[in-house]
């Protein structure tokens, strides 16, 4: 009737009121939004140049401090050769008037116990990276030790002597991962590649050189010393290790892969995966799954992060039907730390889990689950791992059980650790290092770093630790 069709003309010219009433605060609020990015964005561009002001500023105090330490160093070397060849003057003066207590001064000095170090002492300050050290890596207490930093440069240093020997330049983001073997180093970099340097082909360092410690003994172009470089990764590298045959390495793109170190071809890439059974579409054509192994409320996926290909063992039942459902992709997120030992390989992913992979047949056996937040670092041996995340923890797990037997709690994320059968050393986000006692659960402090400590690594009694000061230290523990 005329009225009904009234009506209804009358209930939709109020529906499209209430319709355009909404349409006016959404514009209203978008307007307000963006007024407030505008001002934040400027707020950012004031802070950008403040801090690249105040960037300047740092490097030139520390440039200047550098100086100052490299004077002091000459100085006390002055002193105390003019101390030495006074002392041996007197002796020499001494035999030839005959006097015997220059043969007994001689026996004392020989017999004398040199005073020691005390512990938890620093014992040299290694200057140089104009930026952040985010790793490092050395092969014995008095051997090589490379450094890599957000300046994108790696700085090889002679232990002996705490000299740099050597700036390599290449990557084009900071160098985030670095190993050194023997003459063989690699270092992964935030620019997703991965290069291997030669460094037998660095000039050999006098004993005798001359200049400051932190002025490179030799800057060789990279051409000459980098010998492959490895590309695959589509998001920056974030750790690797090498063995005599394969280098792993893992990455912010959420994967692992493997490479032939004679070769440098990539052999595997391993992704952390998950089979989810009890799906459906929703209205949005989204994909809806009811049931993650792990939760019975229903929750919301992008279709391009599943896969329902059926081909392998995972997607099969007992019968060798294809089962209903959708293989998860790279559910692990961004691998934060990885070590491997012929066929065994742990790695720690953004989710928190630890996974166990056999590199053999390139599927994970086992998932080490506790950490709150993204594993950061881990090492493991033949009876445990030992893990670190931003949750402020480190654990110990049981290889055998797959049950965590320890766990230390921290004031900050865990950046760094190294561990043996006594100890593990723990860079754990702020200027302290701390050593956690494995027999006794006592934990001492080693106070020295002016900013965070990123990255160390410990090796019988010497330890080497750097960070966001810019600087290398050597304790003595």
């Amino acid at each position: 009737s005329i009225n009904n069709i009234a009506r209804l003309f009358t209930e939709l010219l109020n529906e499209r009121d209430a319709v355009l009433e909404e349409s006016d605060k959404l514009e209203a609020q978008r307007n307000a939004l963006s007024e407030e990015l505008r001002q934040i964005e400027d707020l950012m561009t004031e802070l950008t140049r403040r801090k690249h002001d105040l960037t300047s500023k740092l490097k030139r105090v520390v440039d200047r401090e550098d100086k100052v330490n490299s004077l002091l160093d000459d100085l006390d070397r002055r002193v105390g050769s003019i101390g030495d060849q006074t002392a041996s003057f007197e002796r020499t003066i001494r035999k030839l008037k005959g006097d015997s207590s220059a043969i007994i001064a001689d026996v004392q000095e020989a017999t004398e116990d040199k005073p020691e170090l005390p512990p938890s002492a620093c014992i040299k300050t290694l200057y140089g990276h104009d930026d952040s050290i985010e790793c490092l890596d050395f092969d014995m207490p008095f051997g090589t030790l490379v450094t890599g930093s957000a300046d994108k440069t790696i700085r090889v240093w002679d232990l002996s002597s705490h000299r740099c020997a050597a700036l390599l330049q290449g990557h084009t983001g900071w160098v985030r991962t670095t190993q050194v073997r023997a003459q063989t180093l690699i270092t992964g970099s935030g620019d997703h590649t991965i290069r291997q340097w030669d460094l037998s082909r660095l000039p050999p360092m006098p004993t005798s050189a001359t200049g400051t410690p932190s002025t490179p003994f030799s800057t060789p172009d990279p051409a000459e010393i980098c010998v492959r470089t490895y590309r695959g990764h589509t998001g920056g590298v974030s750790c690797l290790m090498f063995d005599d045959k394969w280098l792993l390495s893992g990455s912010v793109d959420k994967t692992v892969r493997q490479w032939d170190l004679e070769t440098g071809t990539e052999v595997t890439v391993l992704r952390s995966e998950r089979w989810i059974d009890g799906i459906h579409m929703d209205g949005a054509d989204r994909v809806v799954v009811g049931d993650l192994t792990t939760s019975s409320s229903d929750s919301v996926l992008p279709a391009h992060t599943i896969s329902t290909s059926s081909e392998d063992d995972s997607s099969l039942d007992g019968l060798g039907t294809p089962k209903k459902g959708f293989k998860l992709y790279n559910v692990g997120g961004h691998v934060g730390a990885l070590q491997f030992w012929h066929h065994a390989l742990a790695a720690g992913y953004g989710d928190g889990v630890i996974r166990l992979w056999d590199l053999r047949t390139g599927r994970c056996h086992r998932e080490l689950a506790g950490h709150l937040g993204a594993v950061t670092t881990l090492k493991f041996d033949q009876a445990n791992v030992v893990s670190g995340s931003v949750d402020k923890s480190v654990r110990v797990w049981d290889l055998r059980s797959g049950e965590c037997v320890d766990e230390v709690r921290f004031d900050a994320g865990i950046n760094d650790l190294h561990h043996d059968v006594w100890k593990i050393s723990v860079a754990a986000g702020n200027k302290d290092i701390k050593i956690y006692n494995r027999t006794t659960s006592l934990i001492r402090t080693l106070d020295g770093h002016t900013k965070p400590v990123r990255t160390l690594r410990h090796m019988e009694d010497t330890l080497v630790s750097a960070g966001m000061d810019n600087v290398v230290k050597i304790w003595r523990l």
